[in-house]
């Protein structure tokens, strides 16, 4: 079976009127019985076909000098960096919407209600005052102790 026709029966797949259907919930469901059904055979065949076949090192090796090379290539690189930068927008503009900052702002409250965390954060407060009276000490000894006369 080529590409050619394995695309033609995807599209008949996604075409088919059942290969949707509502929950109840306003979600729509995949059924992957109309898809097992046209590519079933073939999609096990070719799964166990490639796991035989990159069971074996030498093969896992060969995969791996052939997508090294392959990350080489320019076009190759212009497309994961085009696509980092897609997606790096994509989250910086994700959390800036307002009901993921409300989602993360009822999070934060909810932990940080919890004993252990209570107890946690309240350690780390009293070793940061520790450290900051050290640290104003040392200063005012250096400076004592080397006062210009």
């Amino acid at each position: 079976m080529n590409s050619y026709e394995i695309r033609k029966k995807l599209k008949s797949i996604y075409d088919h009127p059942d290969y949707y259907r509502s929950s109840g919930k306003k979600k729509l469901v995949c059924i992957d019985k109309v898809k097992e059904a046209f590519l079933g055979p073939y999609l096990k065949s070719r799964r166990r076909a490639n796991k035989k076949y990159y069971s074996k090192e030498e093969n896992k090796e060969k995969k791996r000098q052939y997508m090294k090379e392959y990350a080489k290539r320019p076009y190759v690189k212009a497309k994961a960096k085009k696509t980092y930068a897609n997606r790096k927008d994509w989250w910086k503009a994700y959390y800036q919407r307002p009901h993921v900052k409300a989602k993360m702002k009822a999070y934060a409250k909810k932990y940080n209600k919890r004993p252990k965390v209570k107890i946690a954060r309240h350690e780390w407060y009293i070793n940061k005052i520790i450290k900051e009276n050290e640290k104003l000490h040392e200063e005012n000894t250096e400076r004592f102790t080397n006062y210009p006369r």
